[in-house]
């Protein structure tokens, strides 16, 4: 009777010990998009602007999910000369670190993450070879991210697409060495999609 209870005290730690491995609350993912500015239509992108992100989650046991990431965009737009009417293409180079919170809802093998993300970053504001004698202008800015994000998940791996809103400000003009000045769009408001892979674990 002993060994009996003592075998099946062993099996219920062992299936506890598999259940507890297989909610595999931690994942980390990469993804790559582009992003299109639609908000403010004066300063349009021209180019495909790719994007990286690398983000870790955590996903606690109500359904809450805390995460942390590195963002990078490179936006390529216009910009316009403060006395004309010029528009000069320019090349963004936005990198930022980010905080987020969110709530997995999970479809079967499916899940579905909306998330808001906020914290700080950098942009690198570079004009065309055209204007290489002008100087390149460099921001910090804080920026608001909320997303969502839509997985499916294969043993360790989940494949994702995913969507997010971008919006921070800038200074509004670019020092130069010359009589005029230029504007930068001091509100930004992009739309970025990215596809990619993550492993739980």
């Amino acid at each position: 009777m002993m060994k009996r209870c003592l075998l099946i005290v062993a099996l219920l730690l062992s299936l506890a010990s598999n259940a507890q491995q297989e909610k595999r609350n931690n994942a980390v993912f990469l993804g790559f998009g582009s992003c299109t500015i639609t908000q403010d239509k004066s300063y349009p992108i021209k180019d495909l602007s790719p994007t990286i992100d690398v983000v870790y989650n955590r996903f606690l046991d109500d359904g809450f999910m805390v995460g942390a990431g590195y963002y990078f965009k490179n936006i390529n737009h216009y910009i316009y000369e403060l006395n004309g009417n010029d528009n000069i293409p320019c090349t963004e180079g936005n990198h930022s670190l980010m905080l987020s919170l969110g709530y997995k809802f999970n479809i079967s093998a499916f899940n579905i993450t909306p998330y808001i993300a906020a914290g700080v970053g950098f942009a690198r504001y570079k004009l065309s070879e055209d204007y290489d004698s002008y100087k390149t202008k460099y921001d910090t800015f804080f920026m608001l991210s909320p997303g969502v994000r839509l997985g499916y998940e294969i043993s360790r791996w989940m494949v994702f697409a995913s969507y997010n809103f971008n919006y921070y400000k800038t200074n509004t003009k670019v020092d130069l060495d010359s009589a005029f000045e230029l504007i930068l769009p001091n509100k930004q408001e992009y739309h970025s999609f990215n596809i990619g892979l993550g492993y739980m674990f």
